[in-house]
C-alpha cells in the first residue's frame, strides 16, 4: 500500500502547463472536500453503547474507524503540503 502521507504529487511549472494559482487551488479545493469527509466520518464513529456486551466488535470497529480517518488525515496533509510547496516553486 502507498503511503499516502509521503507521497506528494509536485507538477512541474512552465507556460504551456496548468497556473500556478490553479494548481494550488485544485489541491485547496479538494483538501476541504476531504474535511469534510472527515467531519462526516465523525458522525458515525463507533460508540460503546452500541456495542454493550460486544467489547471485541466494539474494538475492531473502533480501529477500522480510526484507520479510515488516519488514511483521510493523511490525504488532507498531502494536499496542502503539494499546495504549499507548488506555490513557493520558483
Amino acid at each position: 500500500m502507498i503511503n499516502l502521507s509521503a507521497q506528494l504529487m509536485t507538477p512541474f511549472l512552465n507556460n504551456n502547463g496548468t497556473a500556478r494559482c490553479d494548481l494550488v487551488a485544485s489541491r485547496l479545493e479538494a483538501k476541504e472536500a476531504i474535511y469534510a469527509a472527515m467531519k462526516a466520518l465523525q458522525e458515525i464513529r463507533p460508540n460503546s453503547r452500541d456495542y454493550i456486551g460486544k467489547d471485541a466488535i466494539f474494538d475492531l470497529d473502533v480501529s477500522i474507524y480510526s484507520a479510515r480517518f488516519s488514511a483521510l488525515d493523511a490525504i488532507h496533509n498531502a494536499l496542502y503540503d503539494e499546495a504549499i510547496i507548488i506555490n513557493d516553486c520558483q
